[in-house]
């Protein structure tokens, strides 16, 4: 599971399970792929959420959140708010692909042959090597929320930053009728959690142009 489970998994809990049943929720970074042409496994009835926008014939794709990205580091690091990606050492990140924008992003800021210090499989291990002053990453707030509270970080804007990172509802096009009511509810309970959380917005059509 990505990190946004962490975050979204406050939408629920057990009597809200209970009241859905046969409702299938999954959390995935990318598409669910199998077969020698990868294409989405097709589950009924399922909701699941991807960074990366997609486009299938049986599947419905709806951004429903997006959220800014920062550096994160020690508080006793000498990094600061507005920082430029030119005042980071490359060398000294603790990096996450957190997609294809962002990788551009960074290609764009930084030499690609330049090797970071280290490379993670998953937001949340970031905190387990920002450990000394001099190292940095850059997260999304969600992330950021999460991994916080049990580490002395702290987190900064980023002048010429990265692109915000989109959440992408799915959903089956086909989805069978009696099974449409309880992805309506939890459709509604997503909604209002975006609109009470700090760090990330509700995702509005002009925020494309």
């Amino acid at each position: 599971f990505p990190d946004c489970l962490q975050m979204l998994s406050q939408v629920f809990n057990p009597v809200r399970i209970v009241n859905l049943p046969l409702f299938y929720l999954i959390f995935c970074p990318q598409p669910i792929l199998h077969g020698k042409h990868r294409d989405l496994i097709p589950i009924p009835d399922l909701v699941g959420f991807v960074f990366k926008q997609i486009r299938y014939p049986d599947i419905l794709s709806k951004p429903v959140y997006q959220e800014l990205m920062y550096l994160v580091c020690r508080k006793d690091s000498d990094y600061h708010d507005h920082i430029h990606p030119k005042e980071l050492n490359p060398e000294k990140e603790i990096f996450f692909c957190w997609g294809n924008d962002y990788q551009q992003w960074h290609d764009r800021h930084w030499n690609p042959a330049v090797r970071a210090l280290i490379a993670v499989n998953t937001g949340s291990m970031l905190q387990h090597y920002l450990d000394k002053p001099d190292r940095w990453a850059i997260a999304p707030m969600s992330v950021i929320q999460s991994i916080s509270p049990s580490r002395e970080l702290v987190w900064y804007s980023i002048d010429d930053g990265p692109p915000p990172r989109i959440c992408y509802q799915l959903t089956n096009r086909y989805s069978k009728a009696s099974r449409l009511a309880s992805i309506e509810t939890f459709t509604r309970e997503l909604e209002e959690f975006i609109e009470k959380s700090s760090g990330i917005c509700r995702f509005e059509d002009w925020m494309l142009t």
